[in-house]
């Protein structure tokens, strides 16, 4: 399976610092991973801007699953993650959840009716795709007021699902893992933000060897297609 890796022994474990879009993949994906290499993965969920910082700041992770392309590569240049490592393990899509309300459209944010919930934009990278969203379609900053912000998109999906808002810009895949109608969603159109191409990258430390096993374990064919059906994209 793990070609070209050697594998650590047998019941070693690693923490990894994961975005929280992709908590619900990652938690099958690291099952798999345990049973057929016998390491243990001890996840973080949050936004990727706070997983990021606490790396900066020596939080011992071997992994970084960031929702985006920036953070993993700054932590490379930086020289705290392992030179080569760096890969795109997933491509996001962008959504409009309207909980109980239907076909949603760019008309429907402009509507200054609605209450909307995005992730913040500072640490989250769907919440930076939101904003730039909301700024095409002339959103904000005029209707700032009726934007709610979440730590992470996570917490953004939680206030769509509580009913605190009428809508959320969230990750496709949230939405999916909720079984929510398509009739409640609208996929934003890619040429409306920047492309949410989430990396990972191995931090350098005493568990590099079964850091690499994991990453090498989320390209295998049989990853991939779990990734994809998860509602993500993958490159080619």
């Amino acid at each position: 399976l793990f070609a070209a890796v050697a594998l650590p022994a047998h019941g070693e474990s690693i923490n990894a610092a994961v975005a929280a879009n992709f908590r619900e993949t990652f938690e099958v994906l690291r099952e798999d991973f345990t049973a057929q290499s016998g390491i243990e993965v001890a996840p973080s969920y949050g936004a990727s801007g706070m997983l990021y910082t606490q790396i900066k700041l020596g939080a011992p992770f071997a992994v970084f699953l960031s929702a985006d392309a920036e953070r993993p590569e700054l932590l490379e240049n930086d020289g705290i993650a392992v030179a080569n490592s760096r890969f795109v393990y997933a491509i996001g899509a962008l959504v409009l959840w309207t909980r109980g309300q239907e076909n949603p459209t760019a008309e429907w944010l402009r509507d200054e009716t609605h209450r909307i919930a995005i992730a913040n934009p500072e640490i989250a990278p769907y919440g930076r795709a939101a904003t730039e969203v909301l700024a095409r379609l002339g959103v904000l900053p005029a209707g700032a007021k009726r934007v709610v912000t979440g730590n992470s998109v996570a917490q953004t999906m939680h206030f769509a699902v509580t009913g605190a808002v009428d809508g959320a810009l969230v990750a496709r895949a949230q939405a999916l893992q909720l079984r929510a109608p398509a009739s409640e969603m609208w996929v934003v159109p890619t040429a409306m933000h920047a492309p949410i191409e989430q990396s990972a990258v191995a931090v350098k430390g005493s568990n590099a060897q079964a850091a690499l096993a994991l990453l090498h374990f989320l390209r295998t064919p049989e990853s991939r297609a779990l990734i994809v059906s998860h509602g993500y994209e993958v490159t080619p």
